[in-house]
């Protein structure tokens, strides 16, 4: 299992095992947010049109869900480094989005995403 797998599985089993409420929507807005930055950090030949509409889809998607509203402002910092796709820009917005995730989600996730930020960091 690579890093980013580990990403989206950690998340992904958080999401199953986790009830109704806030703390689930959150699961799942970092599982969301963590595919799409595996997409962009894994296919760097990604056509600019195909990263816009997974953008779009991305933000539709977040918007009917209920997370505390820190955690929502910083699911938007990591939307706004994924939308110019510069690997600089990813590493510090999953940086970012580790702690509040640990601090909601577990030390399993905010480990996973640290660990999917890392290879960004050598490429």
């Amino acid at each position: 299992m690579t890093s980013t797998e580990a990403a989206s599985f950690a998340a992904l089993r958080l999401l199953a095992t986790t009830a109704r409420g806030s703390r689930r929507d959150a699961a799942f807005a970092t599982w969301l947010v963590l595919r799409v930055a595996e997409d962009v950090l894994l296919h760097n030949d990604l056509p600019e049109r195909g990263i816009r509409r997974r953008m779009t889809s991305l933000e539709s998607r977040l918007s009917s869900l209920t997370v505390p509203t820190g955690f929502r402002r910083v699911l938007g910092g990591v939307i706004s480094a994924l939308r110019e796709p510069r690997p600089e820009a990813v590493r510090a917005a999953l940086t970012q989005l580790a702690g509040p995730a640990g601090d909601l989600l577990g030390g399993e996730v905010a480990e996973a995403i640290q660990r999917l930020a890392r290879p960004v960091k050598l490429a």
